[in-house]
Protein backbone atom coordinates (compact mmCIF):
# COMPACT_ATOMS: atom_id res chain seq x y z
CA UNK A 1 0.00 0.00 0.00
CA UNK A 2 3.00 2.29 -0.36
CA UNK A 3 1.75 5.57 -1.83
CA UNK A 4 -1.96 4.68 -1.73
CA UNK A 5 -3.90 7.82 -0.90
CA UNK A 6 -0.61 9.68 -0.70
CA UNK A 7 0.38 7.82 2.48
CA UNK A 8 3.37 5.65 3.34
CA UNK A 9 2.77 1.94 3.91
CA UNK A 10 3.71 2.13 7.59
CA UNK A 11 1.04 4.81 8.12
CA UNK A 12 -1.56 2.50 6.57
CA UNK A 13 -0.49 -0.20 9.02
CA UNK A 14 -1.44 2.03 11.97
CA UNK A 15 -4.68 3.16 10.30
CA UNK A 16 -5.87 -0.39 9.56
CA UNK A 17 -4.92 -1.73 13.00
CA UNK A 18 -6.69 1.21 14.64
CA UNK A 19 -9.85 0.75 12.57
CA UNK A 20 -10.11 -2.96 13.38
CA UNK A 21 -9.55 -2.25 17.06
CA UNK A 22 -12.29 0.39 17.16
CA UNK A 23 -14.69 -1.91 15.29
CA UNK A 24 -14.08 -4.77 17.71
CA UNK A 25 -14.50 -2.39 20.66
CA UNK A 26 -18.01 -1.45 19.49
CA UNK A 27 -18.90 -5.11 18.97
CA UNK A 28 -17.61 -5.99 22.44
CA UNK A 29 -19.58 -3.13 24.03
CA UNK A 30 -22.73 -4.42 22.38
CA UNK A 31 -22.20 -8.10 23.19
CA UNK A 32 -20.55 -8.19 26.62
CA UNK A 33 -22.85 -7.46 29.59
CA UNK A 34 -21.68 -5.42 32.59
CA UNK A 35 -22.72 -8.25 34.92
CA UNK A 36 -24.09 -11.79 34.40
CA UNK A 37 -27.57 -10.38 35.01
CA UNK A 38 -26.98 -6.94 33.46
CA UNK A 39 -27.21 -5.24 30.11
CA UNK A 40 -24.39 -4.15 27.89
CA UNK A 41 -23.46 -0.48 27.62
CA UNK A 42 -24.91 -0.02 24.13
CA UNK A 43 -28.15 -1.78 25.05
CA UNK A 44 -28.51 0.52 28.05
CA UNK A 45 -27.93 3.60 25.86
CA UNK A 46 -30.44 2.35 23.30
CA UNK A 47 -32.98 1.74 26.04
CA UNK A 48 -32.55 5.26 27.42
CA UNK A 49 -32.71 7.00 24.04
CA UNK A 50 -35.18 4.88 22.09
CA UNK A 51 -37.09 3.16 24.95
CA UNK A 52 -36.20 -0.22 23.51
CA UNK A 53 -37.01 -3.31 25.52
CA UNK A 54 -33.84 -5.37 25.97
CA UNK A 55 -33.39 -8.62 27.82
CA UNK A 56 -31.18 -8.02 30.90
CA UNK A 57 -29.46 -11.39 30.62
CA UNK A 58 -26.29 -12.77 29.06
CA UNK A 59 -28.11 -14.76 26.40
CA UNK A 60 -25.46 -17.42 25.98
CA UNK A 61 -25.77 -18.51 29.64
CA UNK A 62 -28.39 -20.92 30.88
CA UNK A 63 -30.36 -19.86 33.95
CA UNK A 64 -28.31 -22.22 36.12
CA UNK A 65 -25.03 -20.87 34.72
CA UNK A 66 -26.20 -17.29 35.25
CA UNK A 67 -27.12 -17.90 38.88
CA UNK A 68 -23.81 -19.66 39.46
CA UNK A 69 -21.85 -16.79 37.86
CA UNK A 70 -23.65 -14.24 40.05
CA UNK A 71 -22.96 -16.40 43.11
CA UNK A 72 -19.24 -16.71 42.33
CA UNK A 73 -18.82 -12.95 41.89
CA UNK A 74 -20.78 -12.22 45.08
CA UNK A 75 -18.84 -14.87 47.01
CA UNK A 76 -15.58 -13.06 46.27
CA UNK A 77 -17.03 -9.90 47.83
CA UNK A 78 -18.56 -11.34 51.02
CA UNK A 79 -22.02 -11.63 49.51
CA UNK A 80 -22.30 -8.27 47.75
CA UNK A 81 -23.84 -8.78 44.32
CA UNK A 82 -21.93 -6.95 41.61
CA UNK A 83 -23.83 -3.89 40.46
CA UNK A 84 -25.77 -3.45 43.71
CA UNK A 85 -23.32 -1.60 45.96
CA UNK A 86 -24.63 1.79 44.86
CA UNK A 87 -21.43 3.89 45.04
CA UNK A 88 -21.09 6.88 42.71
CA UNK A 89 -18.15 7.21 40.33
CA UNK A 90 -16.70 10.18 42.23
CA UNK A 91 -16.90 8.49 45.63
CA UNK A 92 -15.23 5.43 44.15
CA UNK A 93 -12.45 7.58 42.66
CA UNK A 94 -11.79 9.26 46.02
CA UNK A 95 -11.64 5.89 47.75
CA UNK A 96 -9.19 4.61 45.14
CA UNK A 97 -6.95 7.64 45.63
CA UNK A 98 -6.88 7.01 49.39
CA UNK A 99 -6.03 3.31 49.13
CA UNK A 100 -2.25 2.68 49.23
CA UNK A 101 -2.74 -0.73 47.60
CA UNK A 102 -3.77 1.05 44.41
CA UNK A 103 -0.36 2.73 44.22
CA UNK A 104 1.37 -0.61 44.73
CA UNK A 105 -0.60 -1.98 41.81
CA UNK A 106 0.28 1.06 39.70
CA UNK A 107 3.98 0.56 40.46
CA UNK A 108 3.73 -3.11 39.57
CA UNK A 109 2.03 -2.41 36.24
CA UNK A 110 4.39 0.51 35.52
CA UNK A 111 7.39 -1.79 36.05
CA UNK A 112 5.84 -4.50 33.90
CA UNK A 113 5.15 -2.16 30.99
CA UNK A 114 8.69 -0.82 31.19
CA UNK A 115 9.88 -4.42 31.00
CA UNK A 116 7.81 -4.77 27.82
CA UNK A 117 9.39 -1.75 26.12
CA UNK A 118 11.43 -3.99 23.81
CA UNK A 119 8.24 -4.86 21.89
CA UNK A 120 8.34 -1.57 19.96
CA UNK A 121 11.90 -2.26 18.82
CA UNK A 122 11.86 -6.05 18.56
CA UNK A 123 12.58 -6.19 14.79
CA UNK A 124 15.55 -3.85 15.40
CA UNK A 125 16.79 -6.11 18.19
CA UNK A 126 16.42 -9.24 16.04
CA UNK A 127 18.15 -7.49 13.14
CA UNK A 128 21.35 -7.36 15.23
CA UNK A 129 21.63 -11.12 14.63
CA UNK A 130 22.85 -10.21 11.14
CA UNK A 131 20.14 -11.56 8.82
CA UNK A 132 18.38 -9.78 5.95
CA UNK A 133 15.09 -7.94 6.43
CA UNK A 134 12.76 -10.78 5.40
CA UNK A 135 14.54 -13.33 7.59
CA UNK A 136 14.64 -10.86 10.45
CA UNK A 137 10.90 -10.27 10.28
CA UNK A 138 10.27 -14.03 10.12
CA UNK A 139 12.47 -14.54 13.19
CA UNK A 140 10.37 -12.11 15.21
CA UNK A 141 7.35 -14.44 15.00
CA UNK A 142 8.44 -17.55 17.00
CA UNK A 143 9.13 -15.67 20.29
CA UNK A 144 5.67 -14.09 20.13
CA UNK A 145 4.09 -17.46 19.28
CA UNK A 146 5.69 -19.02 22.36
CA UNK A 147 4.62 -16.01 24.44
CA UNK A 148 1.03 -16.49 23.27
CA UNK A 149 0.83 -20.08 24.54
CA UNK A 150 2.73 -19.44 27.78
CA UNK A 151 0.48 -16.44 28.45
CA UNK A 152 -2.62 -18.60 28.06
CA UNK A 153 -1.15 -21.36 30.21
CA UNK A 154 -0.03 -18.98 32.96
CA UNK A 155 -3.41 -17.23 33.06
CA UNK A 156 -5.38 -20.48 33.15
CA UNK A 157 -3.17 -21.94 35.89
CA UNK A 158 -3.40 -18.72 37.91
CA UNK A 159 -7.18 -18.80 37.68
CA UNK A 160 -7.47 -22.46 38.67
CA UNK A 161 -5.10 -22.15 41.62
CA UNK A 162 -6.43 -18.70 42.60
CA UNK A 163 -2.84 -17.48 42.99
CA UNK A 164 -1.41 -14.28 41.53
CA UNK A 165 1.97 -13.37 43.04
CA UNK A 166 4.17 -16.17 41.76
CA UNK A 167 2.39 -16.21 38.40
CA UNK A 168 3.79 -12.68 38.06
CA UNK A 169 7.12 -12.91 39.89
CA UNK A 170 8.38 -16.09 38.20
CA UNK A 171 7.69 -15.01 34.59
CA UNK A 172 9.21 -11.58 35.30
CA UNK A 173 12.32 -13.27 36.65
CA UNK A 174 12.51 -15.20 33.37
CA UNK A 175 12.26 -11.95 31.39
CA UNK A 176 14.91 -10.34 33.58
CA UNK A 177 17.23 -13.26 32.84
CA UNK A 178 16.45 -12.96 29.12
CA UNK A 179 17.39 -9.27 29.05
CA UNK A 180 20.64 -9.96 30.91
CA UNK A 181 21.58 -12.76 28.51
CA UNK A 182 20.70 -10.64 25.48
CA UNK A 183 23.29 -8.00 26.41
CA UNK A 184 25.97 -10.41 27.61
CA UNK A 185 25.94 -13.29 25.12
CA UNK A 186 27.74 -12.94 21.80
CA UNK A 187 26.65 -16.11 19.96
CA UNK A 188 23.74 -15.86 17.53
CA UNK A 189 21.90 -18.89 18.94
CA UNK A 190 22.35 -17.72 22.52
CA UNK A 191 21.09 -14.20 21.83
CA UNK A 192 18.08 -15.49 19.87
CA UNK A 193 17.20 -17.89 22.69
CA UNK A 194 17.40 -14.99 25.16
CA UNK A 195 14.81 -13.12 23.07
CA UNK A 196 12.36 -15.96 23.70
CA UNK A 197 12.87 -15.51 27.43
CA UNK A 198 12.42 -11.72 27.19
CA UNK A 199 9.11 -12.16 25.43
CA UNK A 200 7.41 -15.04 27.22
CA UNK A 201 7.96 -13.69 30.73
CA UNK A 202 6.35 -10.26 30.49
CA UNK A 203 3.51 -11.44 28.25
CA UNK A 204 2.70 -14.29 30.64
CA UNK A 205 2.49 -11.90 33.59
CA UNK A 206 0.55 -9.11 31.88
CA UNK A 207 -2.93 -10.66 32.09
CA UNK A 208 -2.41 -11.74 35.69
CA UNK A 209 -1.46 -8.26 36.89
CA UNK A 210 -4.71 -6.73 35.65
CA UNK A 211 -6.78 -9.55 37.16
CA UNK A 212 -5.01 -8.95 40.47
CA UNK A 213 -6.17 -5.33 40.39
CA UNK A 214 -9.79 -6.48 40.09
CA UNK A 215 -9.53 -9.02 42.91
CA UNK A 216 -7.59 -6.68 45.22
CA UNK A 217 -9.91 -3.69 44.73
CA UNK A 218 -13.06 -5.77 44.59
CA UNK A 219 -15.71 -3.43 46.00
CA UNK A 220 -17.36 -1.03 45.60
CA UNK A 221 -17.46 -1.38 41.83
CA UNK A 222 -16.88 2.37 41.32
CA UNK A 223 -13.64 2.16 43.31
CA UNK A 224 -12.54 -0.87 41.31
CA UNK A 225 -13.29 0.94 38.05
CA UNK A 226 -11.31 3.98 39.22
CA UNK A 227 -8.42 1.77 40.32
CA UNK A 228 -8.31 0.02 36.94
CA UNK A 229 -8.36 3.40 35.18
CA UNK A 230 -5.53 4.71 37.37
CA UNK A 231 -3.43 1.60 36.85
CA UNK A 232 -3.89 1.65 33.07
CA UNK A 233 -3.42 5.39 32.56
CA UNK A 234 -0.54 6.06 34.96
CA UNK A 235 1.32 2.85 34.15
CA UNK A 236 1.20 3.66 30.44
CA UNK A 237 3.26 6.78 31.12
CA UNK A 238 6.25 4.51 30.50
CA UNK A 239 5.94 5.44 26.80
CA UNK A 240 7.28 8.88 27.68
CA UNK A 241 10.78 7.51 28.22
CA UNK A 242 10.98 3.94 26.92
CA UNK A 243 10.97 5.13 23.31
CA UNK A 244 14.50 6.48 23.89
CA UNK A 245 16.02 3.25 25.21
CA UNK A 246 17.09 1.79 21.86
CA UNK A 247 19.25 4.33 19.97
CA UNK A 248 21.09 3.06 16.90
CA UNK A 249 24.36 4.11 18.52
CA UNK A 250 24.07 1.22 21.01
CA UNK A 251 23.70 -1.59 18.47
CA UNK A 252 23.99 -4.55 18.68
CA UNK A 253 23.78 -4.98 22.48
CA UNK A 254 21.52 -2.05 23.46
CA UNK A 255 23.16 -2.06 26.87
CA UNK A 256 21.11 0.77 28.39
CA UNK A 257 17.84 -0.88 27.40
CA UNK A 258 18.94 -4.29 28.64
CA UNK A 259 19.94 -2.95 32.05
CA UNK A 260 16.79 -0.80 32.37
CA UNK A 261 14.38 -3.57 31.39
CA UNK A 262 16.14 -6.07 33.66
CA UNK A 263 15.86 -3.74 36.65
CA UNK A 264 12.18 -3.03 36.08
CA UNK A 265 11.36 -6.71 35.56
CA UNK A 266 13.05 -7.40 38.88
CA UNK A 267 11.20 -4.49 40.49
CA UNK A 268 7.85 -5.80 39.28
CA UNK A 269 8.59 -9.25 40.71
CA UNK A 270 9.68 -7.70 44.02
CA UNK A 271 6.54 -5.53 44.25
CA UNK A 272 4.37 -8.60 43.60
CA UNK A 273 6.05 -10.46 46.46
CA UNK A 274 5.70 -7.48 48.83
CA UNK A 275 2.04 -7.12 47.88
CA UNK A 276 1.49 -10.82 48.55
CA UNK A 277 2.84 -10.46 52.11
CA UNK A 278 0.77 -7.32 52.64
CA UNK A 279 -2.49 -8.93 51.47
CA UNK A 280 -1.74 -12.09 53.44
CA UNK A 281 -1.35 -9.92 56.55
CA UNK A 282 -4.65 -8.20 55.75
CA UNK A 283 -6.33 -11.60 55.40
CA UNK A 284 -5.07 -12.64 58.84
CA UNK A 285 -6.53 -9.46 60.32
CA UNK A 286 -9.87 -10.28 58.69
CA UNK A 287 -9.66 -13.82 60.08
CA UNK A 288 -9.14 -12.51 63.60
CA UNK A 289 -11.95 -9.99 63.22
CA UNK A 290 -14.35 -12.74 62.16
CA UNK A 291 -13.16 -15.22 64.78
CA UNK A 292 -11.24 -17.55 62.47
CA UNK A 293 -7.95 -18.42 64.15
CA UNK A 294 -6.94 -21.47 62.14
CA UNK A 295 -7.77 -23.80 59.29
CA UNK A 296 -9.77 -26.10 61.58
CA UNK A 297 -12.27 -23.41 62.53
CA UNK A 298 -14.32 -23.86 59.39
CA UNK A 299 -14.54 -27.62 59.93
CA UNK A 300 -15.63 -27.24 63.55
CA UNK A 301 -18.20 -24.58 62.75
CA UNK A 302 -19.11 -25.11 59.12
CA UNK A 303 -22.15 -22.87 59.36
CA UNK A 304 -20.03 -19.75 59.58
CA UNK A 305 -18.97 -18.29 56.25
CA UNK A 306 -15.87 -16.25 55.70
CA UNK A 307 -16.27 -12.78 54.30
CA UNK A 308 -14.10 -11.16 51.64
CA UNK A 309 -10.49 -12.29 51.46
CA UNK A 310 -7.73 -10.93 49.23
CA UNK A 311 -6.36 -13.12 46.47
CA UNK A 312 -2.63 -13.55 46.90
Amino acid sequence: MEGVGGLRAWRWLFILEGCFTILIAFIAAAVLPNYPSGQSHLFLIAHLIFSLTCTPDAKWLSEEERVYAIHRIADEAAGVVDGEDGESVWIGAVKALKDPKVYMLILMQFSLLTGMAYTYFFPSIVSTLGYNKITTLLLTAPPYALAFFTSLGNSIHSGRTNERCFHIAIPLTVSMLGNILCVTLTSTAGRYASMFLMTLGVYSAFNVTLSWVSSTIARPKAKRAAALAMVNSLANCTHLFTSYLYPNSQKPRYLTAGITLSLFCGLCAAVAIVLRFWLSWENKKLDRAEGFSGAGDEDEDHIRQKGFRYTI
